[in-house]
């Protein structure tokens, strides 16, 4: 019973990434590969003229990395606004940015999904808040491209967050 479940485990696992690879150019993709998610999100914040919004832990692997804090560097500078909603505390570069009034930052207590809004993408994760995503055989994350509709939605999710903060 036991080598049925690890094998349903695996076989599920293999499908998932292919359902990724298949997709990876469409509208719609499933994810569940961690080292994909920093090499597929920079063109998007590099690309977009905003909103990006992060509702998130500041997973360090993401936040920390040089190449995500370059695009949201240079997204900022194109004036596109940057907001986050975290349980986490904000690494120190972040902190400056809200000292400065660049980026706002909301702290909650507990988000239900992790989600990125990149202007007209939309990428939502399972909740993973104590570990990197990727880590547990339940993390998926849903990539939509390129839908306003669907952005607009999740923009209104975000907002909603904050007032309830």
């Amino acid at each position: 019973m036991a080598i049925a479940f690890a094998m349903a485990g695996i076989i599920g696992a293999v499908l998932s990434c292919l359902v990724a690879w298949m997709f990876r150019d469409h509208t719609i993709a499933l994810d569940r590969n961690a080292e994909r998610k920093i090499p597929e999100l920079i063109p998007l914040i590099r690309k977009t003229s905003g909103p990006l919004l992060f509702a998130s832990d500041f997973e360090p692997a993401f936040y920390n990395n040089p190449d995500v804090v370059e695009a949201i560097e240079a997204a900022m500078k194109r004036g596109v606004e940057v907001r986050i909603v975290s349980e986490a505390d904000a690494p120190p570069w972040y902190q400056e940015q809200e000292e400065s009034g660049r980026m706002e930052i909301t702290r909650v207590t507990r988000l239900p999904y992790h989600m990125m809004v990149l202007g007209t993408t939309v990428r939502v994760e399972t909740p993973h808040h104590d570990r990197p995503f990727g880590r547990d055989p339940k993390d998926v994350g849903l990539i939509i491209k390129d839908m306003p509709e669907t952005a607009a939605t999740y923009h209104q999710v975000f907002d909603a967050w904050i007032k309830a903060s």
